[in-house]
């Protein structure tokens, strides 16, 4: 069987498992799926919908902790991927960290919905300052509270594996790129993924294009743990494809070519792990 086959047919079981009601004007059109469909996602979908946003709404098509991503078409029939953050306290108490220091966030207050809702706008933003430097990331089509609309990156209903599941064909040119990716984050969009891996890049496997995805944790080089982050991003992308056989780049000297300054004894402390 072909990957494109396997991956098709995990979409269908996923479709027929967990298909969600459309075109009718009832609740019923979203059931209460895994504590993310409260009145209040409710309500932000209704208006997409009549705002001519979003046509039809599908199943999941990847389920983590912070937030399920749904399958959906806008008007023109056109792919999209439909972001939704749960609201619940623990994922307020994970996030919390990476808005502190954030000046584009000052003013919001501190209860989980009002959190939640920064995290969309943050990935929203975050986005927009990745494509503007040229990383290549899902584009943002609108958000609002705890809900991002996104281009899909897939095809016909099928998302491109994650580079944890298919590693790419062509590993040095991807790492390579990928270096060239995180210059640009830092000097060009001002920002560090902060929690960049092979869990967090996806791979058409047709084009052997990657795709950064899950930015909201992604934080301002001014952010007092910027460093910290970046070495930890650094750390996990050397891992990752020194596994692949690929001649890295040490990270203290790749931390020095992106940062223009030496990692602290303190930072290489704080991260550890093998080089």
């Amino acid at each position: 069987m072909s990957g494109e086959e396997r991956y098709e047919d995990i979409f269908e079981r996923r479709i027929e498992r967990e298909k969600v009601k459309r075109k009718e004007k009832d609740t019923e059109r979203f059931k209460v799926v895994e504590g993310v469909f409260d009145e209040s996602t409710l309500m932000v979908l209704y208006k997409f919908f009549n705002k001519g946003i979003l046509e039809e709404l599908y199943g999941v098509i990847n389920s983590g902790k912070e937030a399920n991503v749904y399958y959906g078409l806008d008007p023109n029939e056109k792919e999209v991927a439909v972001k939704i953050y749960r609201t619940v306290a623990s994922v307020f108490k994970r996030i919390s960290e990476y808005i502190k220091g954030d000046r584009r966030f000052k003013k919001i207050k501190k209860n989980t919905y009002a959190i939640i809702y920064t995290w969309a706008r943050k990935e929203y933003a975050n986005l927009h300052r990745m494509i503007e430097a040229g990383v290549p990331v899902p584009e943002p089509i609108e958000v609002e509270k705890n809900v991002l609309i996104m281009s899909f990156l897939g095809r016909n209903g099928i998302p491109f594996p994650l580079m944890k599941v298919e590693e790419p064909l062509n590993p040095i040119e991807v790492y390579n790129s990928l270096i060239d990716d995180i210059k640009k984050l830092y000097w060009k969009a001002k920002l560090v993924h902060g929690d960049l891996s092979e869990y967090n890049l996806m791979i058409d496997p047709e084009k052997q294009k990657y795709y950064v995805i899950d930015v909201s944790q992604a934080v301002l080089t001014s952010n007092p743990r910027a460093d910290l982050y970046l070495y930890r991003d650094i750390t996990n992308i050397n891992n990752y494809f020194s596994s692949l056989d690929v001649n890295i780049v040490e990270r203290d000297r790749l931390f020095k070519q992106i940062t223009k300054r030496k990692p602290s004894l303190d930072l290489k402390l704080e991260v550890g792990g093998k080089e």
